[in-house]
């Protein structure tokens, strides 16, 4: 027993004696040294890195160095980055922002129609915008205009415009001839000035068809579009909770073939492009984006009736010229008008029993 336990092992040291072993250990590692002397100014030191010499600067180096540098910067063949006095009063001097133009800019003339009112006599008006960017929308640039016209104390040009994504169809008018512009299924508002060169004379005009009144400058009224959709462009659905998404099975080609005609924003350029300011594919679009689908099939025939004739109300008859189609921005096809033409004749079948009513 005076032996004790030879399985058991030895105790173990405290923590805390540990510690300050390991203290006292590295404490008399990092005792100063007083022997080291600091390199004076004209010492060369040797790195224990790579080798190099490392030279201190003294106040005649530095002198040298100076003077150097000064040489460097006289040289004509060396860039200099250096403004003078005028050069900075020039920049302060500049409050418009007129600079040195890049060389992406552009300086167009602009002829735009100007017009008081409906009843006022319109004239085109000659402008000069200068310094423009080729990543500029046409909206931009006449924002641009339209500024450079309010610092001149002139009226600003009237143009419509509201989402500027190619959505609302609220910005149409005619440019060059061509509704919407040089680019093919492109609404005004997503037209860039890169369609466009330098020193180009740009013709901006209205939409161009007696069922669209002049406003002012380049806004019509296009509410007869508003009266078609009015008189049929709706369903009639049970209120109540939602129908289960399979609850009604829709054909993949139907459904595919209703979503290109709802795509119609409903700017009017096919009624601008039109020999006859036609509205059929405007009107074939709202009608058959709903024909074409099971939940529309219960106003199909009253529908078509009513919209076609609002339509022949405002706006002229298709002789198929194809204009529309190459005007829209949305590419509607001309599948839907004959969509339409054979709904309407449908329509009037289906419809005799109410032929004997006065309206």
């Amino acid at each position: 027993m005076g032996n004790g336990n030879p399985r058991r092992r030895p105790r173990k040291k405290k923590l805390a004696n540990r510690v300050d072993d390991v203290l006292d250990a590295t404490h008399e590692q990092s005792a100063p040294t007083h022997d080291l002397e600091l390199p004076k100014e004209n010492d060369e030191v040797k790195s224990e890195f790579d080798g190099t010499k490392i030279e201190t600067h003294t106040p005649e180096k530095v002198r040298e160095l100076g003077k150097d540098k000064k040489e460097i910067s006289e040289d004509p063949s060396y860039p200099s980055t250096d403004l003078t006095d005028d050069d900075l009063g020039d920049f302060l001097n500049n409050k418009q922002g007129e600079g040195t133009y890049s060389e992406d800019s552009l300086s167009l003339t602009l002829k735009v129609w100007r017009q008081s009112g409906p009843n006022a006599r319109g004239r085109f008006e000659t402008y000069l915008v200068e310094n423009i960017s080729e990543d500029m929308s046409f909206l931009e640039m006449f924002d641009v205009l339209n500024e450079n016209l309010i610092n001149e104390g002139i009226e600003p040009v009237e143009i419509a415009s509201d989402c500027r994504e190619g959505i609302c169809g609220t910005c149409g008018c005619m440019i060059n001839g061509k509704a919407h512009g040089p680019e093919k299924a492109t609404a005004t508002c997503q037209l860039h000035m890169r369609k466009f060169k330098d020193g180009d004379t740009i013709v901006v005009e209205p939409w161009q068809a007696a069922s669209f009144p002049i406003i002012k400058d380049l806004v019509v009224d296009r509410s007869p579009m508003d009266r078609i959709i009015e008189s049929g462009g709706f369903i009639t659905v049970p209120t109540g909770s939602a129908p289960d998404a399979n609850l009604i099975p829709v054909p993949k080609d139907a459904s595919d073939t209703a979503f290109d005609a709802a795509a119609c924003i409903g700017c009017g350029a096919c009624v601008a492009a039109c020999p006859n300011s036609a509205a059929q594919l405007f009107t074939s679009a709202k009608v058959q984006h709903l024909n074409l689908l099971p939940q529309g099939q219960a106003e199909r025939w009253s529908r078509t009736e009513d919209m076609v004739e609002k339509m022949e109300e405002y706006f002229g008859s298709c002789t198929n010229h194809g204009e529309c189609h190459e005007a829209c921005p949305k590419e509607i096809p001309l599948d839907f008008i004959a969509y339409t033409n054979r709904d309407y004749v449908k329509s009037k079948r289906k419809n005799r029993k109410l032929l004997g009513q006065t309206p």
